[in-house]
């Protein structure tokens, strides 16, 4: 049997005032059923009104998702203004906040003059109650209520990270895919490791399971190896840092744009990261997620941007924080920062044009061109660039790796081809 307390009547009553004297309209919102969320665009100070059973001091908690809902239903409706938390049955000073003004409202507590220059009559909209009449009241709130919002009823807010309509999966699939294989491709690496151990070292075993390595991918035309990479790790830290990096941002990013954009995403970010070295990087070894990463970092800042997010402090200044630390690893020793920014530029670019913004409309189709000419330009430095170092002694271990694995066609492909090849550009 469910309990109903004065807090649920007052919701109920309150939510009801303000539908049908003030013309507000009733929102159903996926990520906050609990509570009440109305909005009437003609009201310019508080378009929002967020009526809730917390108490005053209570509600700074989630306060975070709640801008997030507000900017996303503002966005929606090309509208812009205030939100106004009422918390029933709370007793506390009001609060001003960024985005709105909380205050708590009961019986006999009024509103603050502010808020009833604007609602004059809010102070009387609630009634005190007696345990005899808190069931018929309840039940006489929840009818009006329900033949009051009938015919005002806004269109289903599903998600704040989906305002096309089809409620998303809060689970990021796609993300924890991407992290089984990068750990499986690891778990692999080390067994290799183990087998051949004292025989051949990481960076061989590293590059026969397809690492970037420019000599093969120039020489042998192995440009698989530009995906390859991407999920393949050597280092336990590596790996560790890696995926904790991708499922944070990535489970985030995955609810915003959806599982196969969230996995499209991480693919070509990592790939354009890969291209991008190969375009100005040496004749190295190097494998990891980290491009896949940045470009999810760059998704996420366009959506910030799409919602309005970007507008509240706390937000920006996190999201700018966590750059700078990612731009400071960038530069440090056995990092590429040019994969880094390839991945980043990609993402950030996928993203912008997956997104569906009124007024970014006329400037998608630049976007896709500055892109189009971008990429093909690296793609062409790709084409163009040549190898510093050769490592000879690295190419017959990973051709003896494969001739032992079995792969004998390959491990005589791998010296016939790539001496060919260094005799070709003047080694």
């Amino acid at each position: 049997m469910i309990t109903i307390t004065p807090k649920d009547l007052w919701q109920l009553e309150l939510t009801d005032f303000f539908v049908s004297r003030y013309g507000y309209q009733m929102l159903r919102v996926q990520e906050d059923r609990e509570n009440t969320w109305l909005i009437n665009t003609s009201n310019s100070r508080y378009p929002i009104v967020y009526i809730t059973k917390e108490e005053v001091g209570n509600s700074v908690k989630n306060a975070a998702m709640r801008d997030e809902i507000h900017l996303q239903i503002l966005a929606q409706v090309h509208s812009s203004g205030g939100r106004l938390e009422i918390c029933v049955g709370g007793i506390g000073a009001p609060e001003d906040f960024e985005e709105g003004k909380r205050i708590g409202l009961m019986p006999g507590n009024g509103a603050p003059k502010d808020v009833l220059e604007i609602f004059p009559d809010l102070d009387k909209a609630l009634e005190g109650v007696t345990g005899q009449n808190l069931q018929r009241r309840y039940l006489a709130a929840h009818q009006k209520l329900q033949n009051d919002s009938r015919e005002n009823m806004f269109p289903p807010v599903y998600s704040v990270l989906n305002p096309k309509g089809k409620a998303k999966s809060r689970k990021p699939y796609a993300i924890y895919a991407m992290m089984a294989i990068c750990f499986t491709m690891f778990a692999v690496s080390w067994l290799l490791r183990q087998r051949f151990y004292g025989t051949y070292d990481a960076s061989t075993v590293a590059v026969f399971l397809g690492a970037y390595y420019k000599a093969f991918i120039l020489g042998l035309g192995e440009w698989w190896r530009l995906l390859t990479s991407v999920f393949l790790h050597i280092e336990l830290l590596h790996v560790i840092s890696n995926l904790l990096a991708l499922y944070l941002v990535g489970s985030f990013v995955e609810r915003a744009y959806g599982h196969w954009a969230a996995a499209v995403l991480v693919v070509l970010s990592g790939i354009a990261g890969n291209t991008f070295y190969l375009a100005a990087g040496q004749n190295t070894v190097s494998c990891g997620i980290s491009g896949g990463v940045y470009g999810l970092l760059g998704a996420l800042m366009i959506y910030y941007l799409h919602t309005g997010l970007w507008k509240i402090p706390r937000i920006r200044n996190s999201f700018l924080m966590m750059l700078a630390l990612n731009i400071f690893i960038s530069f440090m020793p056995g990092i590429s920062w040019m994969a880094h920014l390839g991945g980043f530029l990609m993402g950030t670019l996928v993203a912008f044009l997956l997104t569906d913004h009124p007024k970014w409309k006329n400037m998608r189709p630049h976007m896709l061109i500055a892109g189009v000419i971008l990429w093909g330009g690296i793609v062409y430095l790709c084409m163009k660039s040549g190898i510093d170092k050769i490592y000879f002694g690295t190419d017959q271990a990973v051709a003896s790796m494969a001739d032992t694995m079995g792969l004998k066609d390959y491990a005589a492909r791998i010296l016939k081809v790539i001496t060919e090849y260094y005799h070709s550009i003047g080694f």
